[in-house]
């Protein structure tokens, strides 16, 4: 539960700064695992999706996939995607 509790504040603060920034640039690495290349913003998880976490870490991912929904795919001008990594 803590680990979706933190994934999802995680990924409402990328949404939340990528929205409040005017800047642009080809290419950032702010803390919390995304880049931005372009106008796509990726969101990047690393939560283990084999084993005994395998169904929180599915949980979480797909907690972020929804909130990234509800909010059309969209930050601002960017357009934001998640990419699970194992």
């Amino acid at each position: 539960m803590l680990r979706k509790a933190s994934a999802l504040l995680i990924a409402l603060a990328v949404v939340g700064t990528a929205c409040s920034s005017d800047k642009k640039s080809d290419t950032t690495t702010p803390a919390g695992g995304t880049t931005a290349s372009g106008d796509t913003l990726i969101i990047a998880t690393d939560l283990p999706l084999q084993g005994a976490n395998a169904d929180a870490s599915k949980d979480t991912n797909n907690a972020i996939e929804l909130l990234l929904e509800q909010a059309g795919g969209k930050a601002g001008a960017f357009n934001v995607a998640i990419k699970a990594y194992d």
